[in-house]
């Protein structure tokens, strides 16, 4: 029992829940990206229907059905989940309303560029390979690519013994980050915090104190406050609260339960009214009438609104040598980003791996910045597009 339980722990944390530090992707993820590269669906080619994607995804590389890679392939293109989707979606994906998705056989989707460059130069050798689940195809174990995804998109998981929850980031601030880091190995956590001013959730919001997010960066675990951003209208001679942004990964169900409830507990008295105006033309917009204008009630309905989350938790890094007592996350996790662009194109002896003429000068920056790093392991520092 004890084996059977451990090989069932291991397999978890290595194949399911938790992502790699190296992509920021979860195997189900990893192998619909790969599916779709196979498909030459990229942001130039046509939309294919998201039943061929999840088809070929789970009859090639994930053999557990089509009804669990569909939710995934939706996960990946929805902009209220993702900063950066990598899905370029066709036909209804859902919303945070929440409304669910249309049927695979409804919807269509391709790669956006931010997944393209994931799975850049993945044709040269640049990854290892494993044979799939039934050995007749061959995936890769993590792909190559230089968009930092673990800290520009985080990620949630939930393991045996173990759990992971990281903020999405802005890529500005990420990239300005790893240049630094570069630059100056060394650095601390405050050094970095300079360059990123905290998590960039896709949803908005206000995130209420900037101590909370040094702690959580540097400690690795830590409770974030987010509450939703909201102004005041004036109509016919009655005011109207109108909120605009959520809090990440609350939906608006969640926040016109959460102020009714508040009104039946008696903690807000002088609400008229809830409608939500939301609509794909002005966004989201929940308008709560109030029956009189006075700043008390104003307050106590945003309180009611506001929802504290825990972002990040559990992140725990172990040296061997036991040398650091006190986690710099932040200060890992980029570090791990920059390791696992130099460690991840693995350039074998017995492959030859061409150069184009226009990329030499990138080469020569390279190795003039990170001279410790031998002829086989060559870390590309890439452009941050503005179109991802």
């Amino acid at each position: 029992m004890k084996e059977s339980y451990l090989t069932y722990a291991l397999s978890v944390i290595h194949s399911r829940a938790l992502p790699d530090v190296r992509d920021g992707l979860k195997p189900s993820q990893r192998r619909i990206l790969y599916a779709m590269h196979e498909l030459n669906l990229g942001p130039r080619s046509k939309h294919r229907k998201c039943a061929k994607i999840c088809g070929d995804t789970s009859g090639k590389y994930h053999p557990h059905g089509e009804q669990v890679v569909y939710p995934t392939l939706v996960r990946m293109g929805q902009t209220f989940n993702s900063r950066y989707v990598f899905i370029d979606k066709q036909g209804n994906f859902g919303s945070n309303r929440p409304d669910n998705p249309a049927a695979m056989r409804y919807t269509e989707a391709r790669m956006s560029r931010a997944a393209v460059h994931m799975l850049e130069d993945i044709d040269k050798d640049t990854v290892d390979f494993i044979p799939n689940y039934d050995g007749q195809e061959m995936e890769p174990t993590v792909l190559p690519g230089c968009f930092p995804n673990l800290l520009c998109n985080g990620s949630s998981g939930i393991a045996v013994g173990m759990a992971t929850s990281l903020p999405p980031n802005n890529l500005t601030e990420i990239a300005s980050a790893l240049e630094l880091l570069l630059d100056k190995p060394d650095c601390d956590v405050d050094e970095l915090l300079e360059h990123v001013q905290g998590p960039d959730f896709p949803t908005g919001g206000i995130i209420m104190g900037r101590e909370t997010v040094r702690v959580a960066y540097r400690h690795g675990r830590g409770l974030i406050t987010v509450r939703a951003r909201h102004h005041i209208e004036e109509k016919r001679g009655r005011r109207y609260l109108v909120f605009t942004q959520v809090p990440y990964q609350i939906t608006v169900a969640a926040v016109i339960e959460s102020t009714v409830n508040a009104v039946k507990n008696g903690k807000i008295d002088s609400i008229s009214d809830i409608n939500d105006e939301t609509n794909s033309r002005v966004g989201l917009r929940l308008v709560i009438e109030l029956k009189k204008a006075i700043d008390e009630i104003i307050r106590l309905a945003v309180e009611s609104v506001g929802q504290a989350r825990s972002y990040v938790d559990d992140v725990e890094f172990s040296p061997e040598d036991g040398s650091r007592t006190e986690l710099d996350v932040l200060v890992d996790i980029t570090a791990a980003a920059v390791e696992a662009g130099a460690t991840t194109i693995n350039i074998p002896d017995t492959v030859g791996y061409a150069v184009p003429e226009e990329y030499g000068h990138i080469f020569a920056y390279v190795r003039e910045k990170l001279p410790e790093l031998d002829e086989k392991n060559i870390y590309l520092s890439a452009h941050c597009h503005n179109d991802l």
